[in-house]
């Protein structure tokens, strides 16, 4: 049975780095039932990426067949963005387009306050294993990194997508609070934009479906207009904050890859509800 570790989360923190057997989708792929032959090998149905699948279904353009693809996710571009890097970039860059307000290019992010590993080796984990989760059902993923040792700002991350023609992008963030009893998961979302109600209602789904799968506190939604990452990117994009690293819980969590999620994988049936 295979194992894949994902985090997303409040309660279970390392829900993307724990490690989650898989699940056989219960859906037939093919019409008729046929009698089995007993002489031959059985074969396994197939399986749907539970994260992975969410962010696809809650792409309104999106209505993958059921029966007839053998790969639900062909011909859709999904980008990931591993939140920071290891070094960061303290040079300022516009907010958005046309904007005086400008932020550093990009940070380092937080790191475990027991664990003290940094944030950006848990994004870049978790990014990988959804990566791998949605190239097995046919998509083409893009990255804005696979390493940590990178320098690519905010812009640079939200023109990728642009430049990729992303159907749909995902941000990977953990979260860190002065607070050390702060919890919980939720998605940032854009104030406005073409793509504002989709955004919305994808990450009403997303974030849903995984607290509701991991049992992470459901902080809900947040609109953010500062977001650099949005205001340059044309193209759907949310951003996933997967849990506290200052939470003496949660970090260990997301930082145990011993730590099994059920978030991993689930059957594509109970997923294809979302829609």
């Amino acid at each position: 049975m295979r194992r894949v570790k994902i985090a997303l989360c409040g309660f279970v923190a390392l829900a993307l780095l724990g490690l989650a057997p898989a699940r056989q989708c219960r859906i037939p792929l093919c019409s008729p039932p046929r009698r089995r032959n007993p002489l031959r090998r059985p074969q396994r149905p197939a399986r749907a990426p539970g994260l992975a699948l969410v962010l696809v279904l809650c792409n309104p353009r999106h209505r993958p067949s059921l029966r007839g693809a053998p790969l639900p996710l062909s011909g859709l571009v999904i980008g990931l963005d591993p939140g920071h890097q290891a070094k960061g970039n303290s040079g300022k860059e516009p907010v958005a387009p046309g904007s005086s307000e400008k932020k550093a290019k990009v940070t380092s992010g937080t790191q475990g306050k027991w664990s003290k590993v940094p944030e950006h080796e848990v994004n870049l984990k978790v990014a990988l294993l959804v990566r791998d989760l949605l190239e097995e059902q046919g998509a083409t993923v893009v990255m804005t990194r696979q390493t940590a040792d990178v320098d690519i700002s905010n812009v640079g991350r939200a023109q990728f997508f642009n430049d990729q023609k992303t159907d749909f992008a995902l941000r990977l963030h953990c979260n860190g609070s002065e607070n050390s009893s702060d919890h919980g998961a939720f998605v940032i979302v854009p104030t406005e934009g073409e793509h504002k109600k989709q955004c919305d209602a994808a990450a009403k789904k997303l974030i849903d479906a995984y607290c509701a799968e991991t049992g992470a506190k459901n902080m809900g939604l947040r609109a953010m207009g500062n977001q650099t990452g949005f205001n340059w990117c044309n193209r759907m994009v949310i951003n996933i904050e997967m849990g506290y690293m200052t939470n003496k819980e949660e970090d260990a969590l997301l930082t145990d890859s011993d730590y099994q999620v059920k978030m991993a994988q689930r059957d594509l049936q109970r997923h294809s509800r979302i829609l």
